[in-house]
């Protein structure tokens, strides 16, 4: 009775407690009915799952135990020539499944302010020209990136555009600064770097991964090492013999 009544949200009305109360009860024969029939169709080896309840219990434990000392004794630090040097010898592993790109972008409405200003701003790239680019872009426009120093998926940019773009290669080559629009906004990309799909990915976008690599092989490496070492003492110590029957 407590276990429908826990099912039951409070302030519930009665019909709706109701139609709780007949989809548990279903349920609960449903089940049953299945589980008798098992009991009369299966064997009793079949039925036997002890041996697979302690084999998963051990698992379970060794599990546990690893993961504890993983937490207490692993070193998470990994230094940007670990990651370089990683890098350098696994290029091959590092193809891009996706064309990336470094790029600012920014949506303005058409009836904007100083448009012609702004458009020569966007050509500019001394620091007093991007500062006022930033400040003109937190005042007018409606959506704008303007950090050019990192890396993104080139799909995420062109979700934003007006257009579809069909000739990606074209689109990224043809002009570092593009100009698009629609009835009532004009779509502004500056693209300052890109990397093909299929082709190696720069340090700076696959960095994150490579630490994770790097950290997930000290874990196999630690749990490795400690088994051994497990062993080895148990074995000087006589703690277990191995007999081999001959016969």
């Amino acid at each position: 009775m407590e276990d429908i009544q826990s099912l039951i949200p409070l302030n519930s009305t009665l019909e709706d407690s109701i139609t709780i109360i007949e989809s548990y009860i279903n349920n609960w024969i449903r089940e049953n009915l299945l589980l008798s029939k098992a009991e009369l169709n299966l064997t009793s080896e079949i039925k036997n799952f002890e041996k697979q309840l302690e084999e998963y219990r051990k698992s379970l434990l060794i599990y546990a135990y690893e993961r504890e000392l993983i937490n207490q004794t692993l070193d998470t630090t990994v230094s940007e020539n670990e990651i370089s040097e990683y890098y350098e010898k696994h290029k091959s592993n590092f193809e891009l499944k996706e064309t990336i790109v470094k790029a600012l972008f920014i949506k303005l409405h058409k009836k904007a302010p100083q448009l012609d200003k702004f458009r020569k701003l966007l050509k500019l790239s001394d620091e007093d020209s991007q500062n006022k680019l930033r400040t003109y872009c937190i005042q007018h426009a409606e959506t704008y990136h303007l950090d050019t120093t990192t890396w993104f998926l080139l799909n995420d940019l062109l979700q934003l555009l007006p257009v579809e773009i069909y000739d990606i290669e074209k689109f990224l080559k043809q002009s570092k600064i593009t100009e698009l629009e629609n009835e009532t906004h004009f779509y502004f990309v500056k693209t300052e770097n890109y990397k093909i799909k299929n082709s190696i990915s720069p340090l700076s976008f696959v960095a994150d991964d490579i630490r994770n690599i790097i950290i997930n092989q000290r874990k196999l490496k630690l749990i490795s090492q400690v088994r051994n070492e497990l062993y080895e003492n148990a074995l000087a110590k006589k703690q277990f013999e191995i007999y081999f029957n001959r016969k």
